[in-house]
């Protein structure tokens, strides 16, 4: 094996002595990009700014000289070594993974890993760097984090293309902590027929509804979880819908729906609860999504 990982990741708070271990103490890969001033300059405008951030640096041991290198991480942890330790940010966190190499060759091969301008991460990894940053969402599963975030977004955008990058998406888990924990908790039910309910537009409904009321929220997902209420309920018809249907596109035998379909009439179904009457859950296309009461 050319490299291997050493224990696990760690998302650690960047503090000045990490920033400097990084930028000024690791050795330099032989061959390494010159330090690049925009992407310096792109960075210091984003802490600025205050945004969140959470940077992808790494180390390898190279056993043939017994030095350690930095693999990842120049142009941030230089950015960062820049700012005044007196007025440091609080939102700064590194994901650090530490490798070990056999040889000079098997650095290079892994420091052309994380150089390759094709490398990319998926949602999937950003949500949990992210994730793992929040001390009460760390060790969550990986399935609840990706829904939650689909579902927060899908709550603003209704299925349009959304101006946000999938750090951006991402943030959602930090700034909403509550809510997830909340989500994870209503997985977690007696029922363990819940899959119905682990859809991006369905956790939409879900978050638009928690956000007027949580004790009702969790009332009446609940119901829908479980199959508490009695047939002919707002609740009854929107669990039977939901099992029955499936987001258009997925590989399943169930009949096919459109997000924005299915995300209305989870708001359809519970307006009408709230309202005390019944409903078909009928959805019209044209129309506005409904507000949630």
């Amino acid at each position: 094996m050319p490299f291997e990982i050493i224990g696990t990741p760690q998302v650690k708070e960047i503090t000045p002595d990490l920033a400097r271990y990084f930028s000024n103490k690791l050795k330099r890969v032989p061959g390494e990009r010159p330090l690049s001033k925009d992407r310096v300059n792109g960075i210091l405008d984003k802490i600025a700014e205050g945004q969140q951030i959470v940077f992808e640096w790494a180390e390898a041991l190279c056993n043939e000289d017994g030095e350690i290198y930095r693999v990842n991480g120049q142009n941030s942890s230089f950015a960062i070594c820049s700012l005044d330790s007196d007025d440091w940010p609080a939102n700064l966190y590194a994901s650090v993974t530490e490798y070990y190499c056999e040889t000079f060759a098997d650095l290079g091969e892994l420091y052309a890993q994380f150089d390759n301008p094709e490398r990319s991460r998926t949602s999937g990894n950003i949500n949990q760097i992210v994730a793992c940053s929040v001390k009460d969402l760390k060790g969550m599963r990986t399935r609840v984090i990706d829904v939650a975030v689909t579902g927060m977004e899908f709550s603003e955008s209704e299925g349009k293309n959304s101006r946000l990058d999938r750090y951006e998406r991402a943030e959602r888990l930090r700034l909403n902590e509550d809510f997830v924990k909340w989500l994870d908790f209503i997985f977690c039910g007696p029922s363990p027929d819940w899959e119905h309910l682990k859809r991006g537009p369905v956790v939409a409904a879900m978050f638009l509804t928690y956000k007027r009321s949580k004790p009702l929220a969790t009332e009446f997902w609940s119901e829908i979880r479980d199959s508490g209420s009695e047939k002919g309920t707002p609740q009854a018809k929107l669990r039977d819908y939901l099992i029955r249907s499936r987001v258009r596109g997925s590989a399943t035998g169930a009949v096919g729906a459109s997000p924005r379909e299915m995300f209305v009439k989870c708001l359809v179904a519970w307006n009408a609860w709230r309202k005390g009457t019944t409903t078909s859950l009928k959805y019209f296309p044209e129309n506005d999504a409904p507000k949630v009461v």
